[in-house]
This record gives C-alpha cells, structure tokens and sequence, in this order.
C-alpha cells in the first residue's frame, strides 16, 4: 500500500512544499512531472521536500508493486480557506481573557474550597448556576468557538465534562499556563 498525503491541499506557494507518503513498505519512491525526486527508507511516514513547477504538476509514489499519484498546482498566493481564520481571533481572546477579567494572582496554587465551584465541576453542575456558567461559557466561547448552550448543539457529550478535562484536549501553545488558573480563580468566587 501507498498513499500520497495532501490531496485536498492541492494549490500550493512557496518555492519548495513538503509532500508526506504513508505505505506499508519499508522503501518509496517519489517522482515529479515524470522525473524521479528521490527514494528513501522509512517507516511507514515517508517526507519528501519538492520544488513544483509553475501551474499543474504530477506526483507519482511507487512502494514496490503499489502506486499512488496526485496532482498539485503551484500558485502564488495560497486560497484564503486553507487557513483557519478563528485561530488568530482565539489567540487574541485568550490573551484579553486576562484583561477581562481583571487582576488574579495567578502565582497562588489552584484551590477548590468545598462549597464553591471550580474547574473539576462538570459543565451541567456548572450550568446550575448563571453566573459560574457565563464565566465557562465564556471561556468555551474564546478557546474553542463553540456557544455552549444547555440542550443545543454538543452539550449532550459536552455536559458530562469539566472545565479542567476539557483543556486537556486542547493545544498547550494556544491556551497558555495561566488560563486554567484564570478561570478557577473566578469560579472558586461563586458559591453553589
């Protein structure tokens, strides 16, 4: 078996692009518009560098008795669609998450006093409460641009969920050290 990866990234910038190959076999090899790139020997993720010529080109895999080919155009602007466009407005709102909701100690360990609610709490016990759910909601909506709403959309699957175990499912680099403390802080505010 072997597959070339990327199909749907088929409009390409740049003077070189990475094209990656999965196969079964230990040895494949790349050609481009007929000509041969290079072999190499991997384990099943093969990375090729590629320098694609202007407009439409071909890229052919061999892994012993299999083939796989795409075609890829070299353009000079890739389309906007390829790239997240919430990403860099979820950066931002967690960046002003600090600035909303005002100064923390952030320094302190997390507590959890008995009696009031914090980031171990499920999002329906949290949705109890309006306020202790605004402030989650809230934060949802930044991280992940989802509107959390109970009964509509994914709260089915969501509501079982804490604040804390839900981060664990997003990337470290876009969250940050101080978010999760951030939002502790507010809700070991609020009693239940």
């Amino acid at each position: 078996m072997v597959h070339i990866n990327g199909r749907r990234y088929a409009q390409r910038a740049g003077e070189t692009t990475e094209v990656k190959v999965y196969s079964n076999q230990d040895c494949v090899t790349l050609y481009l518009n007929g000509k041969e790139v290079g072999t190499q020997q991997a384990h099943r993720v093969f990375h090729f560098t590629v320098a694609l010529a202007e407009g439409f080109n071909t890229l052919l895999a061999v892994a012993g008795s299999a083939k796989d080919s795409i075609t890829l155009e070299k353009v000079e602007k890739e389309p906007a669609c390829y790239t997240l466009p919430e990403f860099n407005e979820r950066q931002e709102g967690v960046a002003n998450w600090f600035k909303q909701m005002g100064s923390l100690d952030l320094e302190s360990p997390m507590e959890f006093p008995e009696g009031y609610y914090n980031i171990k709490d499920s999002m329906a016990e949290l949705a109890k409460n309006e306020e202790a759910f605004a402030i989650v909601a809230k934060a949802v909506k930044l991280v992940t641009n989802f509107d959390l709403k109970p009964g509509q959309g994914m709260w089915s699957m969501m509501s079982g969920m804490s604040p804390e175990h839900m981060s664990g499912m997003i990337s470290t680099d876009l969250l940050g050290d101080k978010f999760l403390p951030s939002l502790n802080a507010q809700l070991i505010k609020i009693k239940k």
